[in-house]
């Protein structure tokens, strides 16, 4: 009797143990799912709060288990859709090969993954993102966790760029300046397609080298000489320089002004340079032609210079002979009257033997007559009509007649001249 009751207080006992053991599981289960709940919670707001979109898949079957919001917008389509789906759905047919055998390589060694891939929505439309996939523990399972960003205006910019870098190169390949652009420390970093068949090299054999790598050491010293004198004056500057070609050393003009960083530093130099050679023989070639032509105008000054002497003497020589040997004889003739007007007029006449009275007279281009040069000659030396009509034998009418022929022909019929000044201005 002792014993039985002995073994109820034992069983009461156990019982009540095993009460307060369940409640502490209970509470420790309690306390664990509330922090799981809790987990998933601040989990949930975390993917749901991403700028980018996340895809949760299964590991082994690539079934996708979970996306958020972004993901919900970047596929346009409700999350219960794209839950289930395949991950391969999530791409274009034509490229789910190489991304299913990219996957597989990750999931199998557990490593993360970074790449770019293309993402196919329901309708069709296509976008590139950049992803981020990483397998990690889900609910007790291994899942892919994808983050895939949206690079579709990156892609576009890239594309801007890359066809702006094209175009720019079409530009420069196009023109017979030699171009190029290089860095701070001298090494190219684009050059034109007239500096690569100039100086037989390839673009991919030149990008990166400098002067020194192509040129013979004298000009590659120039060359950069004169880079620094561009960076150091932060200014263009025209500069000429030469070139060793196939044929022989060529000059050229060239123009070259410093690059600038977003901050405002000097961060490398372009250069334009232009063949100037045949300019530079062709100024050569004149400069000679110029040094001859002012010898023989040198040449010229003098034989003119002697003409002058030659004619002067001629000169002095008709008018000593005139007043030495004629007009000694005219003055011992007894003329009176008319003749000795004659007399006058001649020595007038022979005093002005060689002025270029009459030369000019005929290159007024007046075409006057014979008779016309006479009286303008008795004209100038201050004859009176009258007196013209008496030397002459003619009307003094004809002698006005003349005179209107004379002004007529030398084009000053309606200007306030006085035809004795004027001619006597020839």
């Amino acid at each position: 009797m002792k014993d039985s009751k002995k073994t109820k207080e034992r069983l009461i006992s156990e019982i009540k143990e095993l009460r307060d053991s369940l409640k502490k599981q209970i509470s420790e289960q309690k306390r664990v799912e509330n922090a799981l709940f809790e987990s998933e919670g601040k989990y949930r707001k975390l993917i749901e709060t991403a700028n980018d979109a996340i895809f949760i898949a299964d590991a082994e079957s690539g079934i996708i288990l979970d996306v958020n919001r972004r993901a919900v917008e970047m596929m346009n389509m409700p999350a219960e859709e794209i839950v289930g789906m395949h991950q391969k759905q999530l791409h274009p047919e034509d490229k789910v090969g190489d991304y299913k055998q990219i996957f597989s390589e990750h999931v199998r060694n557990g490593d993360g993954i970074s790449d770019e891939v293309v993402v196919r929505r329901k309708d069709g439309h296509k976008i590139p993102v950049e992803i981020s996939a990483s397998v990690i523990e889900w609910g007790g399972k291994k899942v892919v966790q994808g983050i895939f960003r949206d690079i579709t205006r990156r892609k576009r910019t890239e594309d801007a760029l890359s066809q702006s870098k094209e175009q720019m190169q079409y530009i420069l390949d196009n023109t017979t300046s030699v171009i190029y652009l290089k860095d701070a420390q001298g090494k190219f970093i684009i050059v034109n397609s007239q500096f690569q068949d100039l100086f037989h090299i390839t673009k991919e054999e030149i990008i990166g080298k400098t002067d020194h790598d192509i040129f013979p050491k004298e000009m590659a010293d120039v060359f950069q000489a004169n880079d620094r004198k561009v960076l150091k004056a932060q200014a263009p500057l025209e500069i000429e320089e030469v070139a060793l070609h196939d044929d022989g050393r060529h000059t050229y003009i060239s123009i070259k002004f410093p690059l600038f960083d977003s901050k405002g530093i000097a961060c490398g130099v372009c250069g334009v340079s232009t063949d100037i050679t045949e300019r530079k023989k062709a100024e050569k070639r004149l400069e000679e032609q110029k040094d001859a032509l002012e010898q023989k105008n040198l040449a010229l000054s003098e034989i003119l210079g002697q003409i002058e002497i030659e004619k002067k003497q001629i000169k002095d020589d008709v008018i000593a002979n005139a007043e030495n040997l004629l007009l000694p004889i005219i003055q011992k003739l007894r003329l009176t009257g008319e003749s000795r007007k004659y007399v006058q007029l001649l020595r007038k006449n022979l005093q002005e033997l060689t002025s270029s009275f009459g030369r000019k007279l005929t290159e007024k281009g007046a075409k006057l007559t014979s008779r016309e040069v006479e009286v303008c000659g008795m004209i100038k030396n201050g004859l009176t009509s009258k007196e013209i009509a008496g030397l002459l034998n003619i009307s003094l009418r004809t002698v006005e007649t003349h005179r209107i022929n004379i002004r007529n022909k030398l084009g000053i019929v309606k200007k306030d001249l006085n035809l004795s000044s004027y001619l006597k201005t020839l």
